[in-house]
């Protein structure tokens, strides 16, 4: 019997020791009696006994620190379990960005709406544009990467016209022109014609507009002539 106990007694030491680091002094430790007769049963018991000291062993460190995730109705407690979780989270994103020298961002509100915040970097709002443009453009290459076939018919659209419209610019400067025909050639010149009556006219109107300012400026220096005249008299 007092074999077994103390045989207990260093089975617990060694699950002590291999889970928390630390060695526990016991007075028994290094007491050891003189070995009694065991039976058959005595290698049976002890290894029933060592499995239910390691099954206890392993519920007591995986239950540590087990907390049933729920609302805490009480309102003092959760006040209290907030202040305290707000400090850790705030500490552990200041730890992050110094240990790995990240950019760290993080947003708290609580319940009545106060905002708790930290940002490694210098302004928040620039940390926040940041995660947009991220944000977005993993959006958008999510959305392209999407539809590869329909992006290749609009390149092709896009290009088609870009065409178009250099070939255009090339006949409005004569260039090119030898592939038109007829037609082609007296649209284009009455597209110049209508071109150019719009660039008179435009021109005109810029003339005329800078001929009544002359003229308004022209009768303001007038009026101030006379005015230095009738001093002057």
């Amino acid at each position: 019997m007092n074999y077994t106990v103390y045989r207990l007694i260093d089975v617990w030491n060694a699950h002590i020791e291999k889970y928390f680091s630390f060695p526990l002094l016991l007075a028994a430790r290094n007491i050891r009696p003189i070995p009694e007769k065991s039976n058959s049963s005595c290698p049976k018991r002890e290894k029933e006994t060592t499995d239910t000291l390691h099954k206890l062993t392993q519920n007591r460190i995986m239950g540590r620190g087990k907390v049933e995730l729920k609302r805490i109705e009480n309102k003092i407690n959760r006040q209290v379990t907030f202040a305290k979780r707000r400090n850790g989270l705030l500490k552990k994103a200041y730890e992050l960005s110094i240990l790995c020298d990240a950019e760290v961002a993080l947003i708290v509100f609580s319940n009545r709406g106060k905002l708790y915040e930290f940002c490694s970097s210098s302004s928040m709002s620039k940390t926040l544009e940041r995660y947009h443009r991220c944000s977005y453009a993993d959006a958008g290459m999510n959305q392209s990467s999407k539809d590869p076939q329909g992006d290749y018919q609009e390149y092709l659209k896009l290009k088609a016209k870009v065409e178009v419209l250099q070939q255009s610019q090339r006949h409005l400067l004569g260039e090119d022109l030898a592939q038109l025909g007829a037609k082609q050639l007296d649209q284009l010149e009455r597209q110049l014609d209508a071109s150019l009556r719009q660039i008179r006219s435009t021109k005109t109107q810029h003339m005329l507009d800078q001929l009544s300012d002359l003229q308004q400026k022209e009768k303001s220096l007038m009026e101030v002539n006379k005015a230095l005249r009738n001093k002057v008299a």
